[in-house]
C-alpha cells in the first residue's frame, strides 16, 4: 500500500487510530475457520459516520481493498481479507441511541455488542432475540445483518426479521438512509412514512442483506426487541431417544404456536451447556478442556432433547402462561408424551436453559471440548432432518470421527414448515493429523448436504463457491451487476461471495 494512503487515513481519524503493528495484523488474518489466513496492510479504528465515509472515499481514490470489521468476534472467515488492504474495524462505533419501551426497538451502532445490548435492554425490561451460541461480544448488527437464526423468530407466520431501518455507508462513501428515517440518497430526500421499510423501498434494502460489506457498510440499525418476564417463564423438556421420534410432535407443537422458543439439542450440546468445569471462552479458537462430568452426563441424557419456553405477556403474565402451560400438557398427552421440567436427574436444568435463551452465549461451552468447533449448517424440510442426520454420522463414520462427538441443534422456522439444522464437529487446531481429518469431513458434509438439496448458510470460504455453483446463473450475473454498478473499483471487501 502506498505512503500515501497511510497519510491520508492518519489525516481522517489520527495516527494513533491506523495500525501497521504485526501483533494486530495477525489478529484479523484468521480465525478459528478453515478460510486461508490472509494478513491486511493496515487496520483503522473509525469513531464516526464520516469517519467512515472518508476511509471508503480514499480507498476508492487508491483503489484499496477495504473490509469492514464490526467486533472481530467472526468464527467463519467473513472478515478475513481475500487481498490485503484496510481493515476497517467499526468496534468503537458502540453507541446505543433511542430505545422505545413500549413499541420493543432499539437504534444501535455496529459495534454494539450482544452482551452490552441485552445489559441495557434489560433495565427497559425488554431483550434482544439472538442466535443460539452467538458469542457474548459479537456485534449485533452483523449478526442480524448476516441472517443468522435467532432463536425465536418475532412471527410465527414470516420467520426470523428482526430489524426494520438501516443507515448505510455505499462503496463510493455516500451516506443513504432507509426506513422511519428520512431516505436521502445523492442529496434527494423523502420520508417513507408508516412503520419501517415499506413499499419499493422494502425490495431495494434488502438488495444489502446477508452482502458481509461488499456493497456498503451498514452504520446504524433499528432492532427489534421482546418483553424480558423471566420471573413468570416456564421451561419445558421433551426426552427422545432418536431424532425421528421427536420430529412429529415438533411439528404439532409448532402447529399450534406453543412456546416462543423451541428448539432441540442433542446430548453433546445439551452436556456442554452443563459443564460446571467448561467456561464460555473469550476468544476462538480455545484451550482444550478435559471434562469428565461432561462425558459422564452426555452419557446419561437423551440423545435429543425439545426445549420450549413458554413466555409470558406484561398483561396477567400468570394467566397467559397457566393457560398455555395447561395447553402444551394437554397436547403431550395426545401424543402419549410426558412433559416435564428436567432430564437425566438434571436438577435444574429448566433454569439452565431459560438461562441459554436469555444468554445464548452459554452454548459456547462446547469449544472447552477440543478449543475449536466447525458446524454445518443449513436449511431444510422439518420433515427430512433425521435424513441429514443420517448422512452426517455416515460421514463422520467414513472419515473416522467419533459420531457421539457431534454437536447437534434443530430450530423450526415458520411453524415447522420449514427448519435450521447445525451439526458441529470438534478439532484441535495444534493438532495437524486432526485439522486436516476434520476440515475433510467439514468439507464433503457440505458437500453432500447441499447435493440433498439443503440450503446452505453462510456462505464464507469454501461454502461460498459451493453455494453459488448451484444458484440460477441468471442470479447470479444480476449479484455481479449490482456489484459492479455500486463497487466500481470492487473495493468493498473483495473476493467474497460470488464476486
Amino acid at each position: 500500500m502506498a505512503e500515501s494512503v497511510y497519510d491520508r487515513l492518519k489525516a481522517i481519524v489520527g495516527a494513533n487510530r491506523v495500525s501497521t503493528s504485526p501483533k494486530t495484523l495477525e489478529k484479523y488474518s484468521k480465525d478459528q475457520s478453515f478460510v486461508r489466513p490472509c494478513t491486511p496492510d493496515c487496520v483503522v479504528y473509525a469513531e464516526t459516520v464520516a469517519e467512515v465515509q472518508e476511509v471508503v472515499k480514499a480507498a476508492n481514490a487508491a483503489k484499496v481493498p477495504v473490509v469492514p470489521v464490526s467486533s472481530g468476534m467472526n468464527l467463519r472467515g467473513a472478515a478475513i481479507p481475500k487481498a490485503g488492504g484496510i481493515i476497517l474495524d467499526l468496534s468503537r462505533m458502540n453507541k446505543i441511541g433511542e430505545i422505545r419501551d413500549l413499541e420493543r426497538w432499539a437504534v444501535i451502532e455496529p459495534g454494539v455488542t450482544y452482551g452490552q445490548l441485552s445489559a441495557e435492554l434489560e433495565k427497559h425490561n425488554l431483550r434482544i432475540m439472538p442466535p443460539l451460541g452467538v458469542p457474548q461480544s459479537r456485534s449485533v448488527l452483523s449478526c442480524i445483518c448476516e441472517g443468522d437464526p435467532a432463536l425465536a423468530a418475532a412471527s410465527f407466520d414470516y420467520g426470523n426479521s428482526l430489524f426494520m431501518d438501516r443507515e448505510r455507508v455505499l462503496p463510493s462513501g455516500e451516506l443513504m438512509r432507509l426506513g422511519l428515517w428520512e431516505t436521502t440518497f445523492k442529496g434527494k430526500w423523502s420520508m417513507t412514512g408508516g412503520g419501517g421499510i415499506i413499499g419499493e423501498n422494502n425490495a431495494y434494502d434488502w438488495l444489502w442483506q446477508a452482502t458481509q460489506g461488499t456493497v456498503g457498510v451498514i452504520t446504524k440499525i433499528v432492532v427489534k426487541a421482546e418483553h424480558l418476564l423471566p420471573k413468570h417463564s416456564k421451561v419445558f423438556v421433551l426426552p427422545f431417544d432418536s431424532l425421528p421420534a421427536a420430529i412429529e410432535p415438533l411439528r404439532r407443537i409448532q402447529r399450534k404456536e406453543m412456546g416462543l422458543e423451541c428448539f432441540l439439542l442433542n446430548n453433546f450440546n445439551l452436556s456442554a451447556i452443563r459443564a460446571e468445569d467448561w467456561a464460555i471462552p473469550d476468544k476462538f479458537p480455545c484451550a482444550k478442556v478435559a471434562s469428565d462430568g461432561f462425558n459422564a452426563r452426555r452419557a446419561r441424557l437423551p440423545k435429543w432433547t425439545l426445549v420450549i419456553h413458554i413466555a409470558p405477556l406484561p398483561y396477567f403474565p400468570e394467566e397467559k402462561v397457566a393457560l398455555e402451560s395447561e395447553a402444551l400438557r394437554s397436547l403431550c398427552q395426545e401424543m402419549s408424551l410426558s412433559l416435564a421440567r428436567t432430564v437425566g436427574g438434571e436438577e435444574g436444568l429448566d433454569s439452565t436453559l431459560l438461562d441459554l435463551i436469555l444468554h445464548p452465549w452459554l452454548a459456547l461451552k462446547k469449544a472447552n471440548f477440543k478449543g475449536s468447533f466447525h458446524p454445518v449448517t443449513f436449511y431444510t424440510i422439518l420433515r427430512r432432518a433425521p435424513e441429514f442426520e443420517t448422512t452426517i454420522k455416515t460421514l463422520a463414520q467414513k472419515h473416522g470421527y467419533p459420531v457421539e462427538d457431534i454437536g447437534g441443534y434443530v430450530l423450526p422456522i415458520e411453524k415447522g414448515r420449514n427448519c435450521y439444522l447445525e451439526f458441529d464437529f470438534h478439532c484441535d487446531l495444534n493438532d495437524p493429523d486432526d485439522v486436516e481429518r476434520v476440515k475433510r469431513l467439514w468439507l464433503e458434509a457440505n458437500e453432500t448436504c447441499a447435493n440433498m438439496g439443503a440450503v446452505l448458510s453462510n456462505p464464507y470460504g469454501p461454502r461460498a463457491d459451493m453455494i453459488y455453483r448451484r444458484v440460477d446463473p441468471t442470479y447470479v450475473a444480476i449479484m455481479k451487476d449490482w456489484k459492479k454498478a455500486l463497487d466500481p473499483n470492487n473495493v468493498l471487501n473483495p473476493g467474497q461471495l460470488c464476486f
